[in-house]
């Protein structure tokens, strides 16, 4: 791979997807084929920085199962004989790369869909069809999912953050993957695997975002005619309060704080219009380094479209529809270099989606405020030669 000085790559890494899916070495099956898939990664990708996603299992949790009740889950790193949050940190410094925990914030899993539901209503093709994964927290708690204007229909996977105890919940389980570990820094993603809504502004009528709402504006949000906007603001401003109280228990361990979201100013499919005001994490520093492009409506490993039977309607921003998207090079060059210039915040471009092989966003790297591409692992490990050979 050709590279542009001063840029480094980001190798965006799934565990699980190798792990269940992998062949050969892909599989990642003990810590000798992973530090030689790290040199791959590093000579075809020019990585210097390298995402690991903490299994789903890290965090206990419940499988849902069509011919089964909901079974338990242990931790299958007893299984595997080895610890990966332990060895990753110490390979990943071997081969010369930094090495940040990757989190995700909206994706918290969901109970089985009814039998009725389940032949016409799945993640994807591939999965989801007739078990389903639930975090314990999760399961325990449906009161702090995102409920609809009834206040009984909810997104499951999606959790209120205007809830101190679910802002709570996550700043201390992400803290846990770090304390007495050597990660060089901490990824949250906001991509989500949860069904989408029907439409764009079902969901976000919790009691703490209907009585703030009403204290602020003197209107109830759980009755029609409320203004949308300050209400979409709203539910953004708890998402922009949630890093920073990460980001203040972050910097006594030194660590940053890295983010990955969609393009645009808004979270869009599968999880609404609330506001994401990325543009205020930049000003007032509560990020170290953002990760663009990133859109909950395909699989970063796999390429397929999930929920295909579900896409919604009444997003402001949407990558099925290209509604309110302008076309990424000139989103860069009109919102996101403007306010990231001039400061120590990095840029990255998420590249995986784009489905034109290595070669895409290339000519990017070339734009000033841009540090480089992010790659994934499975989807470079189980190219064809004839895509890999394009990328050297």
């Amino acid at each position: 791979m050709t590279m542009v000085e001063g840029n480094t790559n980001i190798v965006s890494v799934s565990f699980g997807d190798h792990l269940n899916h992998g062949d050969g070495e892909s599989r990642l099956y003990n810590p000798m084929a992973l530090a030689r898939r790290m040199s791959h990664w590093r000579r075809d990708l020019g990585a210097n920085t390298l995402h690991w996603r903490v299994l789903n299992t890290r965090n206990s949790g419940w499988m849902h199962r069509a011919e089964e009740s909901s079974v338990p889950i242990v931790d299958n790193a007893i299984h595997r004989g080895w610890d990966d949050l332990d060895w990753v940190p110490y390979l990943a410094h071997q081969a010369g790369m930094r090495v940040y925990a990757y989190v995700t914030l909206f994706d918290e899993g969901w109970p089985l869909l009814p039998e009725s539901e389940q032949d016409k209503s799945f993640l994807s093709k591939r999965f989801g069809k007739h078990e389903s994964w639930q975090s314990t927290f999760a399961l325990q708690h449906p009161e702090y999912h995102v409920v609809d204007q009834s206040g009984e229909k909810r997104q499951w996977g999606v959790l209120e953050l205007a809830y101190p105890e679910v802002r709570q919940y996550f700043t201390q389980l992400f803290l846990s993957y770090l304390v007495g570990r050597q990660f060089d820094g901490l990824f949250v993603c906001l991509r989500s695997r949860s069904k989408p809504a029907e439409h764009a502004d079902l969901y976000g009528f919790n009691a703490p975002i209907r009585q703030e709402y009403f204290a602020r504006f003197g209107q109830d949000i759980c009755h029609h005619g409320f203004k949308r906007q300050p209400w979409r603001d709203l539910r953004g401003a708890y998402l922009t309060k949630f890093l920073r109280e990460l980001k203040a228990q972050l910097q006594p361990m030194g660590l940053p704080l890295a983010v990955g979201i969609p393009r645009g100013n808004i979270l869009g499919p599968p999880m609404g219009n609330m506001t994401m005001a990325w543009w205020q994490w930049v000003e007032q520093s509560l990020v170290d380094e953002i990760v663009m492009n990133q859109s909950s409506r395909r699989c970063p490993s796999f390429g397929h479209t999930l929920w295909p039977m579900h896409k919604g309607i009444g997003y402001l921003q949407n990558y099925d529809t290209g509604a309110g998207m302008e076309p990424l090079s000139v989103q860069l060059k009109k919102g996101y270099l403007p306010q990231i210039q001039n400061t120590a915040i990095k840029l990255y471009v998420a590249s995986q989606w784009e489905g034109e092989g290595f070669h895409v966003n290339q000519d990017l790297l070339r734009s000033p405020g841009i540090s480089g591409l992010v790659y994934n692992s499975y989807m470079h490990d189980h190219q064809p030669e004839s895509l890999l050979a394009l990328a050297s």
